[in-house]
């Protein structure tokens, strides 16, 4: 089922209209997202009474692709656990657990980096290996671990 999509949940607003699910209200028992944007009033719109829902959020580390190439970070602009909670509990939903973590992914080698950066848009907009042949040169040949942020949380409608 397609849906309009969500604005992303740091940028959400009371004013906005994106991000309707394309389901009756209280159709389903539970509700699964994993890595994306979501309305939190339109989930709970969707949930029966008692329903669930699970998120698991994941930061890109993008902050520090941005440092290791040298280049402004962006203003912070990543989900965090304290956000979602808000946003969940201002639609009516309890929080029944949640936790959050870290993962550090260590690229062996400078292609390595390079391929995820072509390959993943958001981590650093506007990525080439072109526009950044000078600062990938000077990471070339040693490993580069990259932590980023991790969260998952269950609430209930």
């Amino acid at each position: 089922v397609h849906d309009e999509g969500a604005t992303d949940n740091i940028d959400q607003h009371a004013r906005d209209t994106g991000g309707r699910l394309a389901f009756r209200d209280g159709g389903f028992d539970l509700v699964v997202n994993r890595h994306e944007a979501f309305v939190a009033a339109e989930v709970r719109r969707v949930l029966g009474s008692g329903g669930v829902f699970v998120t698991q959020q994941a930061s890109s580390g993008s902050r520090l692709f941005h440092e290791l190439l040298g280049v402004e970070p962006p203003v912070d602009h990543e989900l965090r656990l304290d956000l979602a909670v808000e946003q969940l509990e201002a639609a009516g939903f309890q929080i029944e657990q949640a936790q959050e973590g870290a993962a550090t992914v260590v690229f062996a080698d400078i292609g390595a980096l390079a391929w995820y950066l072509a390959n993943v848009p958001w981590a650093v907009p506007g990525f080439s290996v072109d526009r950044f042949r000078e600062a990938l040169l000077r990471l070339h040949g040693r490993p580069i671990p990259v932590r980023a942020e991790r969260f998952w949380l269950r609430a209930r409608a």
